[in-house]
């Protein structure tokens, strides 16, 4: 089980990466933070890794459940996203507030283009 929590993680950030690139499930990859589409790709990136991690698809499918249990391993978001190595960390943390919280990332653009939250 800790290993698969492990691989789940890698599905903190994929927001940031292009649509182009592949990944180990090929989940494809989310839209970015400031993109329209980014609260529906970036649950349905979620939701394919988590299950391509071995999880069952209904303890996927929460976004809140999915983020506390990442905490739960790591203490924090800062430590999460410092552990994935698909993007940069501070991307990592962007991504997860925009979809949590909205509001606008670090650079002060707003989350999905309009600053709400994805939930």
């Amino acid at each position: 089980m800790k290993k698969s929590l492990l691989l789940l993680l890698s599905i903190i950030s994929l927001s940031t990466l292009t649509l182009a690139t592949s990944n180990s499930f090929a989940c494809g990859q989310a839209f970015p933070d400031t993109d329209p589409h980014f609260c529906s790709s970036f649950k349905e990136v979620a939701i394919c890794h988590c299950v391509g991690a071995g999880l069952p698809r209904a303890a996927c499918q929460n976004m809140h459940t999915l983020y506390s249990r990442m905490i739960g391993m790591f203490g924090s978001l800062e430590r999460a996203c410092a552990f994935q190595k698909d993007t940069s960390t501070q991307a990592c943390i962007d991504d997860w507030k925009c979809y949590l919280n909205g509001n606008e990332d670090s650079a002060g653009r707003l989350c999905s283009g309009t600053g709400f939250t994805c939930e």
